[in-house]
């Protein structure tokens, strides 16, 4: 029962760090950081990972 729990949360806490990690690459390369760009930005990040079960975090 404590892993169902603790599942969501992690999930949770990497798509944090996804989201994070993006926003700290588009201000690296002075990108403005809008819903467009992180969209943009966040598929191409998936593609560059090519795990299936990642891109549904992405």
């Amino acid at each position: 029962m404590k892993d169902r729990a603790y599942e969501p949360l992690s999930c949770e806490n990497e798509v944090r760090c996804i989201i994070g990690q993006a926003v700290i690459e588009l201000s690296e390369n002075q990108q403005p950081v809008t819903k467009s760009t992180l969209a943009l930005k966040l598929l191409s990040m998936a593609d560059q990972d090519q795990d299936d079960e990642r891109v549904l975090l992405y």
